[in-house]
């Protein structure tokens, strides 16, 4: 790269040798571009969470997704985030009541609601996402992303965005709950080079079967699901005509973002600590009490946005909690892997099937393993330690503020 205070420099003879001014031309420096050593635009792409073991780099595919639901009040499975949430739910009903409506409304109520729009609002991020991909192909260079892309998006799946758009933006909802989708959940380059791997958070209710794409059709018919399950109750209804006096409303809701994704930490170490789901009982991990300690896995540096999706569950009889505000399953019959990896035909596979797979991916915690750090090869992380409790109570702290 050109570099500017490289030209041209003046430079002065000794006084009295009766010579003249003259320039002398440096030669231009050449830097990066900002984004790493690779070149944009030529389809190379940047391992990244490698493994130590293994030669075969087909195994450090270039995009994978993770799907769950979006909880901002935590789920109702008695974890201490979602015991905030209930108080936060009975705050919302006394204001509502101190502002001079009717006590007609419920915890659950509140929980229903907020808990519809954040599936509306998760679902139009992720097409966010994918419309950004398509629109910086020329740095996001790997066949995977332009193949997925180009299944996904059609004409009348980006008319049904907008039209969700114009719903979510006169909807209230608290402005730090659609911060934490942006901040936390969105996607990311697994590097600074925009070449490297790219995960994505996606919503569960149109996670593929194994072995297949996601369609355009699929989005569609997720928007519309999602639009029906704000207003498919009269309560709902009502409580989106009043609860602007206490929630704000009009977020900004970019369609697609023009920039290229590059390295975002929050989101980074919300894909370590994400949990590891086989089934039912003790398959679960990370397989810790609300109370006990467990460890919190980083890269670089750890702020509370990076602590979304962590959630130390011990219960054999229920699935596992959503910790915080992500949660991975809500049925002991959903067994399906929560992390997929796309190939170069756009068709996504679990990556519980495979374990080159799976250790790619970029998670921590593996079935069956209370502290998966071996034998089990992974990303060069640090390791602290918390209780879900205190998480939870710091998290709360952030989130659930009128």
């Amino acid at each position: 790269m050109y570099n500017k205070e490289e030209e041209d420099v003046e430079e002065t003879s000794p006084v009295g040798t009766g010579t003249g001014r003259r320039k002398r031309k440096k030669k231009p420096v050449l830097r990066s571009s900002g984004f790493g050593a690779t070149p944009a635009g030529y389809g190379i792409y940047q391992p990244k969470f490698l493994r130590a073991s293994d030669v075969d780099e087909n195994i450090f595919y270039p995009l994978g997704i993770t799907y769950g639901r979006f909880k901002p009040l935590g789920d109702v499975g008695g974890s201490a985030y979602s015991d905030n949430g209930t108080e936060y739910a009975r705050t919302v009903l006394a204001k509502l009541k101190s502002l001079g409506y009717e006590n007609a409304y419920s915890v659950s109520d509140i929980r229903a609601y907020v808990t519809s729009v954040a599936r509306a609002h998760l679902i139009y991020d992720f097409i966010s996402t994918i419309r950004t991909l398509a629109d910086n192909i020329d740095k996001h260079t790997a066949v995977p992303v332009k193949t997925f892309c180009e299944a996904a998006i059609t004409g009348k799946m980006i008319a049904r965005q907008r039209s969700l758009k114009k719903t979510l933006v006169n909807l209230p909802f608290p402005k730090q709950f659609v911060d934490c989708i942006h901040d936390g959940l969105g996607c990311t380059t697994l590097s600074d080079n925009p070449n490297s791997p790219i995960r994505a958070f996606a919503p569960k209710e149109i996670q593929p079967d194994d072995g297949r794409a996601i369609e355009a059709s699929d989005l569609i018919t997720e928007i519309e699901a999602a639009s029906s399950n704000v207003f498919g109750t009269d309560t709902n209804v009502e409580l989106a005509a009043i609860l602007d006096k206490v929630f704000d409303a009009g977020a900004d809701l970019p369609e697609y973002h023009s920039e290229a994704y590059r390295y975002n930490g929050h989101m980074v170490n919300n894909l370590l600590n994400l949990p590891n789901w086989y089934g039912a009982g003790p398959s679960y991990s990370p397989f810790y009490a609300s109370n006990e300690v467990c460890p919190v896995f980083f890269r670089r540096s750890l702020e509370w946005q990076g602590l979304l999706t962590y959630s130390p569950d011990n219960d054999f009889l229920t699935p596992p909690d959503a910790g915080t505000v992500w949660q991975i399953t809500d049925s002991l019959l959903d067994t399906t892997s929560q992390s997929m990896m796309v190939d170069n035909d756009g068709v996504q596979y679990n990556t519980d099937n495979d374990d080159k797979m799976f250790q790619s991916f970029g998670t921590i915690w593996e079935a069956d393993l209370n502290l998966s750090i071996l034998p089990g090869v992974h990303p060069t992380v640090t390791r602290v330690f918390a209780t879900m409790d205190s998480v939870a109570i710091g998290m709360a702290d952030k989130l659930l503020v009128l």
